[in-house]
């Protein structure tokens, strides 16, 4: 169970004060992380792009294996009804079984 605080927050911070100047290695190290920071962009850019033409391409093939299995499913549903019933009526013995 949580209690609270009844002061409220406190008035020091957790965390000490990162003092940054522009000057020496800081900026050096700053300059880093950002070119870094851009390759990392560009590359995660260029993946989403490689992904999503990807997942287009795809998406148009399993939609079409889809339909077809649709189809040929329903195909096989009315052949075989339509065997049954021809077996069951007894016209035609022989396309009853076939179907």
């Amino acid at each position: 169970m949580k209690q609270s605080n009844p002061e409220g927050p406190p008035d020091e911070s957790l965390y000490p004060a990162l003092h940054v100047d522009g000057h020496g290695s800081n900026a050096a190290a700053q300059q880093f992380r950002l070119q870094k920071i851009d390759e990392l962009e560009a590359y995660v850019r260029s993946e989403l792009d490689s992904r999503g033409r990807l997942y287009k391409k795809y998406h148009r093939a399993v939609n079409a294996l889809d339909s077809t299995c649709a189809a040929l499913g329903t195909v096989c549903i009315a052949a075989g009804a339509v065997g049954a019933g021809l077996l069951a009526s007894g016209i035609r013995f022989v396309p009853g079984l076939a179907l």
